[in-house]
C-alpha cells in the first residue's frame, strides 16, 4: 500500500497526520521548522505521496521532491472535523466548526456539504502578539499561565460597574468595554491584562459564532485549532458563552490537526 501522509501548513505551525502499523500518528512542526520537516518528508515519504492543505501548502509543496497534491482547506477541514467527532462517537447532523489558529475561520458543516461562513483577524496570532507587548514575552505558555491567575474586572468595564445602583435586565458580569478601567491613575498587573486579553478574543469569536448558529438553526458548536491547545482558561470561557444561549460546545481533543486529518481521508 502507498504511503500517505496529510499536511495542514498554516501561519504558525505545520500540523501531520500518518497511518502506520493500524494506528494514526499525530505530528506538528513550527513554521520556523519548515526546512527540517522538508528534509524528513522527502526521506521518509519519497515513494508515497503527500496531501497538503492551508495557507502555506503551496510553499511547502514546492520544496518536496516526490509526489504530492494540494487539498482545499475548507473541505479538509470539514472532512476532518467528521472524522474527530465520530471518533468521539458523536453523531452530529450540523454544526458550526470554529477553527481558532492564528486567526479564526467558521464553517457551517452538515451531513453532505460544508460553507465557510465568515471569520475573524482575533485569534492566537493575537493573543501572543498583543500578550508579547503587555508581558514582553511570547511564550504561549507563559501568557496562559498569566490568563489563568489574572482577574479580568481589574481592567475590564463591566456592565455591573455602570449600572451599579439600577437593577438591569442582563448579566452585570458582561464587558460593557473591554480594557475600559485602565488610565494613568490604575494599571493592574500584566496578570489581569493577559485575562482581559483572552476575554477579549473569546467574546468576540463567540459573537460571531453564536450568530451563523442562528443564522444556521444548530445547537453544536465544534472548536478546534491550536489556540485551544492546553488553554483550559480560554475553553471554559467559550463554553461558558455557548452554554449561556443553549448551545452545546464540543472541543476535539486533536482539533488542531483537523485539516491535515481531512487532507489524508480525502484521498483515502
Amino acid at each position: 500500500m502507498e504511503n500517505k501522509i496529510g499536511v495542514d501548513a498554516g501561519g504558525s505551525l505545520i500540523k501531520m497526520v500518518y497511518y502506520e502499523s493500524g494506528h494514526y500518528h499525530f505530528k506538528k512542526y513550527n513554521i520556523n521548522e519548515m526546512h527540517r520537516l522538508v528534509n524528513w518528508l522527502n526521506i521518509v515519504n519519497k515513494h508515497g505521496t503527500t496531501f497538503l492543505t492551508g495557507g502555506k501548502a503551496k510553499q511547502l509543496s514546492e520544496k518536496l521532491s516526490h509526489k504530492r497534491y494540494l487539498v482545499d482547506e475548507f473541505h479538509a477541514m470539514a472532512v476532518g472535523s467528521k472524522c474527530l467527532l465520530e471518533e468521539l462517537g458523536e453523531r452530529i447532523e450540523d454544526y458550526i466548526l470554529i477553527s481558532i489558529g492564528t486567526g479564526t475561520s467558521i464553517y457551517y458543516v452538515s451531513s453532505d456539504s460544508f460553507e465557510r461562513l465568515t471569520g475573524t483577524g482575533l485569534g492566537g496570532g493575537t493573543f501572543i502578539g498583543l500578550g508579547t507587548i503587555l508581558a514582553h514575552t511570547s511564550s504561549y505558555h507563559f501568557l496562559i499561565d498569566c490568563a489563568k491567575k489574572g482577574e479580568r474586572s481589574k481592567v475590564d468595564l463591566l456592565v455591573k460597574d455602570i449600572y451599579e445602583y439600577t437593577q438591569i435586565s442582563i448579566n452585570g458580569d458582561l464587558t460593557a468595554a473591554n480594557f475600559g478601567k485602565i488610565d494613568h491613575s490604575n494599571i493592574p498587573q500584566i496578570e489581569d491584562q493577559v485575562a482581559a486579553l483572552l476575554q477579549m478574543i473569546a467574546e468576540n469569536i463567540m459573537l460571531l459564532a453564536i450568530h451563523m448558529a442562528n443564522i444556521k438553526n444548530v445547537k453544536h458548536l465544534v472548536f478546534v485549532g491550536g489556540m485551544l491547545e492546553g488553554n483550559e482558561t480560554f475553553q471554559q470561557i467559550l463554553a461558558s458563552f455557548a452554554k449561556s444561549v443553549d448551545l452545546k460546545p464540543i472541543f476535539l481533543e486533536k482539533g488542531i490537526f483537523t485539516g491535515a486529518l481531512g487532507a489524508l481521508k480525502i484521498n483515502d
